[in-house]
């Protein structure tokens, strides 16, 4: 038989139990501001059309950020990709995931020669993107091209390179690839070793 004074203990702490488990987390998430992002500005600080980057537009004239007159707001340019070579290549589909991620643009041609067109009088791009195979190594208008664009600033990118055969018949391809001498056409490797700042994860070895 329990008696008054023990029933009444047992109770207390029943009570007690019950106001900790429940009535306290009731209470802290009726007094919680969860929803509400402390770090939020103004409606009129939130992107508009101005300022939100569209990846899929390569148009010159819709690309470029046009500037808001009067929202005020402060327009930068996006850099520009060039990549030439087959659409459907894997190069290609890495290419236009990379500008997307960077948030960059990109313009896309089937050969050097459709690129030197198409860039004619235009601003230097960031970066050109070049399949070996989409030029004519022997063509000194497509050579003098890629010539001004290191001169411009536009960093090549070279997916692959022309065939061993192109490279020790033609001495401006050698000098232009800082290729002094072709010792084999071909050899085998047992490893690559990446020095550090070559790529992320720093200095490597790959056996």
């Amino acid at each position: 038989m329990i008696s008054r004074r023990n029933f009444f203990s047992i109770s207390i702490l029943m009570v007690t139990v019950l106001f900790l488990c429940m009535c306290l987390n009731n209470l802290k998430d009726s007094w919680n501001d969860y929803a509400v992002n402390r770090y939020t500005e103004t409606a009129e600080n939130y992107p508009s059309k101005i300022n939100i980057y569209v990846p899929e537009d390569s148009d010159e004239e819709n690309a470029e950020e046009q500037p808001g007159e009067e929202s005020g707001e402060t327009v930068i340019s996006r850099d520009r990709v060039i990549c030439v070579g087959d659409a459907e290549q894997i190069t290609a589909e890495v290419v236009k995931e990379w500008v997307t991620y960077t948030k960059r643009r990109i313009t896309a041609y089937s050969s050097l020669a459709a690129c030197e067109a198409g860039e004619a009088g235009a601003e230097p791009a960031e970066m050109l993107v070049l399949d070996a195979a989409c030029v004519d190594w022997g063509s000194k208008g497509e050579m003098d091209f890629l010539d001004s664009c290191l001169e411009g600033g536009t960093h090549l990118v070279f997916s692959s390179l022309p065939d061993v055969s192109v490279i020790q018949k033609n001495k401006r391809v050698r000098e232009f690839l800082g290729i002094g001498k072709v010792l084999e056409e071909e050899t085998t490797v047992t490893g690559f070793y990446l020095r550090e700042g070559f790529l992320l994860g720093g200095e490597t070895f790959y056996l």
